[in-house]
């Protein structure tokens, strides 16, 4: 074998070899990741799948399903056009037809199943990717149906309402702003914000003494009129505000939150916590007990354990260590003079609580 047929097999670019990187996304999970990836391509095809180094959403890690994304483009049993059953159910015999078909045959037996058991019959479901959720979910509103799920329907959701039928739960990737909006016109009595990076509205940055504090401008709306009493934003302090952005503004203490790309590579250092399957179960058992605590509440979430990776922005360990448990809340947050239900304020308890014993732990270990 020559050095450069050696070269080829491992995949090295250059002008011998005819491989070049190029830098692109991976479109599988939510667009909060898209993590980065560098595309090895030898002829106009993939040959190769690395994550990034240094990219904000996955510092050069990549799920299974990342590292899967070859299959997506060249593996010989995928689906290239709609499929449709020549035979009876259950006995695997389709044959392909058009998109223009596919559509007519849809909205055929959509309409045909309104026309006899009415719009509620028809259920509408999302998978990955989740670009096109508000347009089915829209497309569901507008057919009639009120039965719009996706996996999270069929996990966390479920789980709490099974638990909770009575309590409204609203899960949202959303932004401060409708944070705030939902407080104000009172369709929730608690908001549970735990990634700033969803909001355009927020800054962070992490100051360079403690990598465990990041600070958000105190104009922020979600900080606005919000009884922030318990936790770590309840205390303005002055920060040397050349470091930020805006130096107009005055900023607050908040703890870390996953998406906080620098920081969080600090946090990890300075405990030499690695992201380590082992360590997740003690998130899943935190997220559980709240929901046993039972509340009105609306969570917004950066990403769940759904993403079952070894890295990228996933792992859900960010936050304020307590024994052998690392807890991510960033804000808990109701209005001010906002009475709680019970059940939400046994929540706001219980949060506050854990950010308090949190604290304790921190300041307690040498």
């Amino acid at each position: 074998m020559t050095e450069l047929e050696r070269k080829i097999k491992a995949k090295i670019p250059g002008p011998d070899t005819g491989i070049e990187v190029r830098h692109t996304i991976c479109d599988i999970c939510s667009p909060g990741m898209h993590c980065g990836i560098n595309a090895y391509i030898k002829d106009g095809k993939v040959i190769k799948i690395e994550g990034i180094d240094g990219h904000p959403s996955n510092d050069g890690r990549l799920c299974t399903k990342g590292l899967s994304n070859r299959q997506y483009i060249y593996r010989e049993d995928r689906l290239l056009t709609p499929l449709k059953r020549v035979g009876k159910r259950g006995e695997g015999k389709f044959e392909p037809i058009t998109w223009d078909e596919a559509y007519a045959e849809i909205a055929k037996g959509l309409n045909a199943a309104k026309a006899k058991y009415g719009a509620e019959s028809v259920a509408f479901y999302s998978g990955y990717s989740k670009w096109y959720r508000q347009m089915l979910r829209r497309l569901a509103y507008a057919f009639g149906s009120p039965n719009y799920g996706c996996e999270s329907s069929a996990c966390y959701t479920a789980a709490f309402m099974a638990a909770y039928p009575n309590i409204c739960l609203e899960y949202l990737d959303t932004s401060a702003r409708k944070c705030e909006e939902l407080l104000e016109e009172e369709q929730v009595d608690l908001a549970i914000y735990t990634d700033p990076i969803l909001s355009s509205k927020l800054e962070y940055m992490p100051l360079e003494e403690d990598p465990l504090v990041f600070v958000i401008p105190q104009s922020s709306p979600l900080l606005a009129g919000l009884d922030l009493s318990g936790n770590s934003l309840e205390h303005p302090v002055e920060i040397e505000s050349r470091r930020f952005r805006d130096p107009s503004l005055r900023y607050i203490l908040a703890t870390p939150g996953q998406g906080l790309y620098y920081a969080e590579n600090a946090f990890f250092k300075k405990y030499r916590v690695t992201p380590l399957d082992p360590l997740r179960v003690e998130y899943v058992d935190t997220r559980y007990s709240v929901v046993q605590s039972g509340c009105g509440i609306a969570l917004f979430p950066h990403t769940t354990v759904i993403q079952h990776s070894h890295g990228n922005s996933q792992p859900p360990l960010y936050g304020i260590p307590k024994g052998d448990a690392l807890y991510r809340y960033i804000i808990i947050a109701r209005k001010k003079g906002r009475t709680l239900s019970p059940d939400a304020e046994a929540v706001w308890r219980f949060m506050v609580n854990q950010r308090l014993e949190a604290n304790h732990h921190l300041e307690s270990t040498p």
